[in-house]
C-alpha cells in the first residue's frame, strides 16, 4: 500500500475514533443521569471477564447510536439546545460500519479518492445504492470536524449538566 493509503487510513481512523468517543460520552451521560433502563454497575467494566453478567444500563444496553442520540437529545433539548447532537451523524457511522470502500479500477495507488458506498438489502436480484460519498480530502476533513463537534457537545453536557 502506498503513502496515499497510509494518509487515508489515518484520516478515517480519526473519524472512527471520534464516533467511538461520541458513543462512549453519550453512554456516560445517560448512565450518570440514570436513564432507563438503569441498574448501577456492581463491577467496573474494565475488570469483567467473558461470561460475566452485568446489570443493564446505558453503559451496557443494546441501544444503537441513533437511539442513544435520541435519548440524549430528549434530555438536553429543553435546557441546552446548543448541545443537541445532529442525528445525521448516524448515517456516517452506518456507512463506515456497513458500507463498501471502492477504489477506481481496484487500484490502491490511484490518484482518485475512494468512494464509500452503502447498499440496501437485495430485492429481486438487485441492490439499490443507499448512500454514496466520494471520500475526498475535503470530505474527510469536514467529517472529522463534524464528528469532533458533535462529540464536544456531549463532553460539555457531561461536565455542565
Amino acid at each position: 500500500m502506498g503513502k496515499g493509503f497510509e494518509e487515508y487510513s489515518a484520516t478515517v481512523g480519526k473519524i472512527l475514533a471520534n464516533l467511538q468517543a461520541l458513543e462512549l460520552l453519550l453512554r456516560r451521560f445517560l448512565y450518570e443521569k440514570q436513564d432507563a433502563p438503569h441498574a448501577p454497575l456492581q463491577t467496573p467494566l474494565n475488570v469483567v471477564k467473558v461470561g460475566d453478567y452485568v446489570p443493564e444500563n446505558a453503559a451496557t444496553d443494546w441501544s444503537r447510536l441513533g437511539d442513544l442520540i435520541k435519548r440524549y437529545n430528549k434530555r438536553v433539548a429543553g435546557t441546552r439546545k446548543d448541545l443537541v447532537v445532529d442525528p445525521g451523524i448516524v448515517a456516517v457511522r452506518d456507512a463506515l460500519a456497513h458500507g463498501r470502500v471502492w477504489l477506481p479500477n481496484w487500484d490502491v495507488d490511484a490518484d482518485a479518492p475512494p468512494i464509500l458506498l452503502r447498499f440496501r438489502k437485495p430485492k429481486d436480484g438487485k441492490v439499490a445504492v443507499e448512500s454514496l460519498e466520494v471520500m475526498s480530502g475535503a470530505w474527510l476533513e469536514a467529517t472529522i470536524a463534524s464528528t469532533s463537534a458533535q462529540t464536544e457537545k456531549v463532553a460539555v453536557a457531561c461536565a455542565e449538566l
